[in-house]
């Protein structure tokens, strides 16, 4: 009877061992044992992040971009410079002036030999485009051109003209309105000044950087306005219904300081490309 008895008692606790779930915790010692987490195998988390590492830039997830951070800043240059931009002169006091060179009231930087100059106008006739470099003397004209006025954002490319501005030099440049055909009788009138200036070497790293719509805000946040606005613009025009680089280059005008013609045109293009 002892030996049934004791048989069965062994084979109750074959039993219970054999139904306990591998794994299982196993009685507390008395001292806090910390929960045990699942890791992942080494090899599976170092080739997840190393394909992730290698995908494309395009194809990685972004967070959306704010509309305000694709928007150019324009940080004037620090150095000392003449205030010298005469934004719409005309013949009578009463009458609005017509035309308007796109530029700050400061001296503008370029990094370029030959730049693409911008105006606004808002009459006909033709327009007389002229260059002057400064000197101790006075004004040296350089090059004077004349192309058809028409109403709208013109540029004038000094590449074209065959014109090149030598490095550190100051030049103003100027253009009015020539209803009359004839030289000197001019309608209105409008100058800026400009200055060819070396290609810094933050400037150069954050170029490399850059993306085609990214390039205006560099140029923009480095002082350099002729090539800000020059980027934008050739985008606007080769593509008018980029609304993104519309914006960009009503923001920028925005900042030079313009009133005038110039300013109710922004209001007018800032309806239009909200209403786009």
């Amino acid at each position: 009877m002892e030996i049934s008895i004791m048989r069965l008692a062994q084979i109750l606790v074959v039993s219970l061992i054999l139904s306990t779930p591998a794994g299982a915790a196993e009685p507390s010692s008395g001292k806090d044992t910390p929960p045990q987490t699942e890791k992942s195998p080494p090899a599976v988390m170092e080739t997840a992040i190393s394909e992730s590492a290698n995908l494309p830039a395009s194809t990685r997830p972004t967070a959306p971009v704010p509309r305000d951070a694709l928007m150019p800043v324009y940080r004037p240059p620090l150095r000392g410079a003449p205030r010298n931009r005469v934004g719409g002169g005309t013949r009578g006091a009463a009458q609005p002036p017509l035309i308007q060179a796109l530029a700050p009231r400061h001296v503008a930087h370029t990094t370029s030999p030959h730049p693409t100059l911008y105006w606004y106008s808002s009459g006909s006739g033709e327009v007389v485009f002229e260059l002057s470099r400064l000197g101790e003397l006075g004004e040296e004209r350089i090059h004077r051109h004349r192309q058809p006025a028409r109403q709208g954002i013109q540029s004038i490319s000094l590449r074209e003209l065959g014109v090149k501005l030598e490095p550190e030099v100051l030049y103003v440049w100027r253009v009015w309105l020539d209803s009359a055909g004839e030289e000197g009788g001019y309608d209105s009138t409008s100058s800026a000044l400009i200055k060819r200036v070396a290609v810094a070497d933050s400037l150069a790293r954050a170029l490399e950087l850059a993306s085609p719509r990214e390039r205006p805000l560099v140029y923009a946040r480095h002082g350099i306005w002729y090539e800000a606005l020059q980027q934008v613009s050739q985008r606007v025009q080769q593509d008018p219904s980029d609304t993104l680089a519309r914006r960009q280059r009503i923001r920028l005008l925005e900042q030079m300081g313009a009133g005038g013609i110039i300013a109710s045109e922004l209001q007018r293009l800032k309806g239009e490309v909200a209403g786009g």
